[in-house]
């Protein structure tokens, strides 16, 4: 079997092939570069989307941070107001007990006051009292020393030795004299006196007094 071999070629052809074959390494090489670009395209995506995924989970924490101690703030600020409130609230019961103990002290100096006006007056009162009774004391006395008369007109119808006579002046010192009735009254002579109580005495005459009207004076 006879071979058939190709004919040689130009050395244009050849410069020809030579530049194709750089050109397909050429081109293999910038393929690889910009399979390896891609690659690590893929992997800066990925490393910027877990960037950015760890960033929104951080925002997302610091969203919740955030919102806790706004939170706590909120409460603390209501507690402070709570204990706002009861200072204020105890200020004012403090500022009421101190117009109240004010108030009792004004009362309590006034109680004073009258009672010790109601202790001078009870003081007066008592003076006024003991001179009332030395006065009337004294009333007394001088009407005890002033002497009271007691009159009486009686009748008889017969002979009769005695009388007696109620006076009712309530002492049995007593000066008793019996008179006439006629327009010149005559004193008669009383024999003996007896004193029944004191209010009472009983006439003895020395002698029986006949039918008439007479009169008894007792001064006492």
């Amino acid at each position: 079997m006879s071979s058939i071999s190709a004919p040689p070629r130009s050395t244009g052809e050849m410069a020809e092939v030579a530049e194709a074959k750089t050109a397909a390494t050429n081109a293999q090489t910038s393929a690889a570069d910009s399979r390896t670009y891609m690659r690590d395209a893929f992997s800066y995506r990925g490393g910027a989307q877990t960037a950015a995924t760890n960033a929104a989970q951080s925002a997302s924490d610091a969203a919740v941070s955030a919102s806790n101690a706004a939170s706590s703030a909120s409460t603390a600020a209501q507690k402070a107001s709570e204990s706002a409130n009861n200072a204020y609230n105890a200020a004012q019961s403090a500022s009421s007990a101190a117009n109240s103990a004010t108030a009792a002290q004004t009362a309590a100096t006034a109680a004073a006051t009258s009672a010790t006006t109601a202790q001078t007056a009870a003081t007066n009162a008592a003076a006024s009292a003991t001179a009332a009774a030395s006065a009337l004391a004294q009333i007394q006395a001088l009407l005890a020393s002033i002497p009271r008369k007691y009159a009486v007109q009686f009748t008889l119808t017969a002979l009769q030795l005695t009388a007696t006579i109620t006076h009712n002046l309530n002492t049995r010192d007593v000066i008793v004299s019996a008179y006439t009735t006629a327009a010149i009254p005559l004193p008669i002579t009383i024999g003996t006196l007896q004193i029944v109580d004191a209010n009472t005495v009983k006439l003895n005459w020395t002698i029986a007094l006949g039918a008439g009207n007479y009169r008894v004076v007792v001064v006492g």
